[in-house]
């Protein structure tokens, strides 16, 4: 069968996280075409160099660099339909090129077709909303069922509840239509080896991804914390930028491979990372914890951090009171539970 792949372009996460359902495809001879947007071509090409990559627009919000994102969020709200309305017409026209049979999206809710089985790939059945918005939630619910309805099929990359990562997010909403599939966790660092070259592995690992301009915000929050630590301790900075050049920060990578990431967080005393639901499975497949620092203003990832804490398997610390002698402090003391 000939499948038309694509992913939401929010941080990396959408786009990591298909990486293993594309490599399932291929395994069983599917022909796959995959639809990116910019910055999502080096991921794929680290991966898929052979398959076909069509350009696809760029639906990613920008984020305030304060807490408050409900300026933000409405100014993002018409580029967000409209960038569906240019990925239905993508979509019908790769189809008449490809002779698509099937659709996988995950979270581009206008990559579908009605002609084409079409699937789509999310654990945010439920979306939360801001404290200040918590009046619309009835109103989104809504229109996500809606969108959700408009596919044949669901995957939530989790397991299915009571033990699931993602908690109320992946619960099904009443009057789903649309058959929900629970697939398990994925994670790109399945598909890579782990590298076992004799290096020294720092002894921090911080991985920051995510929209700005709040991934720059917490960069320079670090930095800045970075001053307070003693000087025999070792940290490596993987930015989450892969398609940036040139790079003058002390210890930091722009980006890290498959197989170098799934290394420096097995060998990584500790992790200091986003709450991002993508990361999170990248850490629960490996078995480590971490102090998670949600993205303010993104209430998924906010209680995402607390949920994990209260399950015994990550720490969680706000951005805004961000300490790192408290954050080494807590993780030295953690103990991780086994399962969620």
């Amino acid at each position: 069968m000939n499948y038309l792949v694509a992913a939401l372009d929010w941080g990396l996460g959408h786009t990591t996280r298909i990486l293993p359902l594309i490599k399932e495809l291929c395994n069983n001879h599917h022909q796959v075409i995959i639809g990116a947007s910019p910055g999502q071509e080096t991921i794929y090409e680290e991966y898929f160099p052979q398959l076909s990559v069509i350009a696809l627009p760029s639906i990613s919000p920008k984020l305030s660099a304060g807490k408050q994102q409900i300026t933000a969020i409405c100014k993002f709200l018409p580029r967000f339909f409209q960038g569906n309305r240019r990925d239905r017409l993508l979509v019908k026209k790769a189809i008449k090129i490809y002779d698509i049979h099937c659709i996988l999206s995950d979270n581009r809710y206008g990559f579908r077709n009605k002609k084409v089985y079409s699937i789509l790939v999310t654990h945010q059945l439920n979306v939360l909303l801001p404290k200040q918005l918590k009046f619309f939630q009835p109103l989104v619910q809504f229109f996500i069922r809606c969108y959700i309805n408009q596919f044949n099929e669901c995957r939530v990359p989790d397991n299915e509840p009571p033990r699931n990562l993602s908690g109320i997010l992946s619960l099904p909403l009443p009057k789903l239509k649309c058959k929900v599939v629970f697939i398990g966790s994925l994670s790109r660092l399945q598909l890579s080896e782990c590298d076992n070259k004799q290096i020294n592995y720092p002894e921090i690992l911080f991985l920051i991804s995510g929209p700005e301009t709040q991934r720059s915000r917490f960069e320079h929050i670090i930095l800045s914390e970075l001053k307070k630590l003693p000087a025999h301790n070792t940290y490596l900075l993987v930015r989450g930028l892969p398609n940036a050049t040139g790079n003058n920060m002390k210890n930091s990578l722009n980006h890290a491979d498959g197989q170098t990431l799934k290394a420096l967080i097995i060998n990584a005393k500790y992790i200091i990372c986003r709450s991002g639901y993508s990361t999170i499975m990248d850490l629960y497949c490996l078995g480590r914890t971490a102090m998670l620092v949600p993205t303010p203003g993104q209430p998924e990832q906010e209680y995402l951090a607390v949920y994990l804490q209260s399950k015994g398997l990550f720490c969680t610390m706000e951005q805004n009171v961000f300490s790192l002698p408290d954050a080494l402090y807590r993780l030295e003391n953690f103990n991780r539970t086994a399962v969620p």
